[in-house]
């Protein structure tokens, strides 16, 4: 899928146990590009020779940063990510019994606009890869499928594997250009890109109707509280717990993870409830060039529960 190179940086990371972290990005600084482990935790990333400074981040992980030469043969590399350990400094407490939680995301909704424009124009290059496993399938809805001309089976897991050159002009112009690809995926169209929920980013106020909690109005939908923070080099990372004040389909729950003082995005782990089963998202951001922190690494998986149908994407 890769252009061939002779050389790069291949292996796997792990966490302290020597079990394979699954997905774990991996951010290159000097050429502000990256790549993600697969589900074993093994990665291969072709590099031109030369210096390079590596970051291997995942969520729940301590970030671990290498500096390196890429020779002219590859590198192997076993990495092993620490877990996250999280403080709750006493200069935290308010005198008032406000959760801190509020004014860090009173101070990071109010640069949410700010943020989602930051850039002006970018151009990068995405992989994105995705797999589907069909644990169940009612016969009645199989026998419709065969008469649709899709061959589905329980048991069988399809792949969906990409590479895509992306061009994004302010405030909300994409083009795309696939380089290459390959799919398993029945029934797969052009009109279900996962590009349009790479695109969509967590600083809009809505993404398909859901309420997101950087929205102006978040303070309507969601409670929020803090539980601690980490440092990650310079900067001092905030951990928010984003709680719905009622169940709905159009809200998310799970965790925002805040940079201080810029107070924009470090990463994201939010789930939402679906009619037709939970979709979870998670994001991870990186500071690509001048506290300018953009995302890096999309994860995204859906367990789907409806009419009888048991699926895993």
């Amino acid at each position: 899928m890769f252009p061939a190179q002779s050389q790069g940086i291949r292996g796997e990371i792990r966490d302290l146990n020597g079990e394979p972290v699954p997905y774990a990005a991996i951010f290159i600084k000097e050429l502000t590009r990256g790549t993600t482990c697969n589900a074993l935790g093994k990665f291969s990333l072709p590099l031109p020779e030369g210096s390079y400074t590596i970051f291997f981040r995942s969520l729940g992980y301590t970030e671990v940063t290498r500096t390196l030469e890429v020779g002219p043969e590859y590198t192997d590399l076993v990495i092993e990510l620490p877990p996250q350990t999280y403080m709750i400094p006493e200069v935290r407490v308010s005198a008032s019994g406000e959760d801190p939680a509020y004014w860090i995301m009173r101070k990071t909704i109010g640069l949410a606009n700010y943020h989602l424009h930051e850039v002006l124009k970018y151009e990068a290059e995405i992989y994105i890869k995705g797999s589907a496993l069909l644990e169940k399938l009612p016969r009645v809805i199989a026998r419709r499928i065969q008469v649709e001309n899709v061959k589905v089976e329980e048991g069988e897991v399809y792949m969906l594997e990409s590479l895509n050159e992306v061009t994004y002009t302010a405030p909300n112009k994409y083009e795309m250009r696939v380089i290459a690809s390959q799919n398993t995926l029945p029934g797969y169209t052009e009109s279900v890109n996962p590009m349009d929920y790479v695109n969509a980013s967590l600083y809009q106020q809505q993404v398909e109707g859901i309420i997101l909690p950087l929205a102006r109005n978040a303070f309507s939908y969601y409670r929020f509280s803090f539980d601690g923070t980490f440092l990650e080099g310079p900067y001092i990372i905030n951990k928010i717990k984003v709680t719905p004040k009622r169940k709905s389909q159009q809200l998310v729950e799970g965790y925002l993870y805040v940079v201080e003082d810029l107070w924009c995005l470090h990463s994201a782990d939010l789930r939402v409830n679906t009619i037709a089963g939970t979709i979870s998202m998670q994001q991870l951001f990186a500071n690509v060039i001048m506290d300018a922190w953009l995302p890096v690494n999309h994860k995204i998986g859906v367990d789907v529960d409806i009419a009888g149908v048991l699926a895993n994407v």
